[in-house]
C-alpha cells in the first residue's frame, strides 16, 4: 500500500515537472520569438527615418537613353551606413583579412527609378571621397552612374544561430529596399511585424473603397507576423515571414544553406492583394 502510494506520488510529480518544462520552453520560444520582431522592426525604422535631398545642380534631360541623371542624394543626417551596418552584429567578412568597407549612394534612373545602393568592397581611399562628395550634395561629372557591384572577396556569412541566418536574409534580401521611386517600387520589400502595421499599410498603400479596406484590414487580424525559423535535417534554416511587396502582402518562406549560405524562396502565398 505505501509502495503503491510513493509510486503515484512519483508520478504525479514526474508529471508536474513535465508540465513546468513545456511551460518553461513554451515562455522561452515566446521570447525568442519576441526578439526577432524586435530586431525587424528597429531596423525597419531606421531605414523609414532615412530622407532624400534634391541636388542644387541637375538637369532634366539625358544625352543616352542608358544615361543616368542622378537628382537625389541621401540626407546624411538621417541615415549613416556605418550606423546601419552595425545593425547586422551577427555577420561576418568570410575572409577576414580583408579590409573591406560598405558604401552607401542613391541612383536615380529614368528607366528603374530612384533606389539606394548598398555595396561592400576593399578600401578605396579616392572612391570613398568620390561617394562622401556626392553624399554632400556636391555632384561630379563622371558620378553619372556606377555600374560597381560587391567585391566576391568581401563577401560575409551568419552566425550558426537563428538569429544570425534572420540577420542574413534581411541584408540580402530587404537592406536596400527603402526610399524608392517609380520604377523601382516593383523591387519593394518590407517586413511587416504587427496587425496595427498591416492595417496602416492597407489603409494608406492598397487602392479600393474604405468598405475594401475595412474587410481586408480584418482578415490582418487572423494574421501571425512572427517570423519562424528552424533548422532542417537537410542543413538548411528555414525563416518564414510576412511581406510588404508592390502588388500586396504575402507569406514568404525562405531556405538557406547552412554551408554555401545560398538563399532559395520556396513559398510565395498571396494573403492580401493591393488592388
Amino acid at each position: 500500500m505505501i509502495k503503491n502510494q510513493q509510486f503515484m506520488k512519483s508520478k504525479q510529480m514526474k508529471k508536474q515537472y513535465l508540465i513546468l518544462f513545456f511551460i518553461f520552453l513554451n515562455f522561452s520560444n515566446l521570447g525568442y520569438s519576441q526578439n526577432y520582431l524586435e530586431y525587424i522592426k528597429k531596423v525597419n525604422k531606421y531605414q523609414a527615418r532615412a530622407k532624400l535631398k534634391k541636388h542644387k545642380q541637375y538637369k532634366i534631360f539625358q544625352i543616352y537613353r542608358s544615361s543616368n541623371d542622378i537628382r537625389y542624394y541621401i540626407d546624411k543626417n538621417t541615415f549613416n551606413i556605418d550606423e546601419y551596418i552595425k545593425m547586422f552584429n551577427l555577420l561576418k567578412f568570410k575572409d577576414s583579412t580583408k579590409n573591406c568597407c560598405f558604401y552607401c549612394f542613391y541612383v536615380y534612373d529614368y528607366e528603374d527609378g530612384g533606389y539606394p545602393r548598398i555595396i561592400v568592397k576593399e578600401k578605396d581611399i579616392d572612391y570613398q571621397n568620390k561617394v562622401d562628395k556626392f553624399n554632400d550634395g556636391k555632384r561630379e561629372k563622371d558620378f553619372y552612374y556606377i555600374t560597381d557591384k560587391s567585391s566576391p572577396e568581401c563577401s560575409f556569412i551568419p552566425e550558426d544561430s537563428y538569429m544570425g541566418y534572420l540577420q542574413y536574409l534581411y541584408f540580402e534580401k530587404v537592406c536596400d529596399k527603402f526610399l524608392l521611386k517609380y520604377s523601382a517600387l516593383y523591387e519593394k520589400k518590407y517586413v511587416i511585424t504587427s496587425k496595427y502595421e498591416a492595417k496602416k499599410i492597407i489603409r494608406k498603400d492598397f487602392i479600393g473603397s474604405d468598405y475594401e479596406k475595412q474587410n481586408k484590414a480584418q482578415k490582418a487580424n487572423n494574421f501571425d507576423f512572427t517570423p519562424k525559423i528552424r533548422f532542417t535535417d537537410d542543413g538548411h534554416c528555414e525563416i518564414e515571414w510576412i511581406e510588404m511587396q508592390k502588388l500586396g502582402i504575402y507569406r514568404c518562406k525562405y531556405k538557406i544553406s547552412r554551408t554555401d549560405f545560398n538563399i532559395k524562396q520556396t513559398n510565395k502565398e498571396m494573403l492580401l492583394k493591393k488592388f
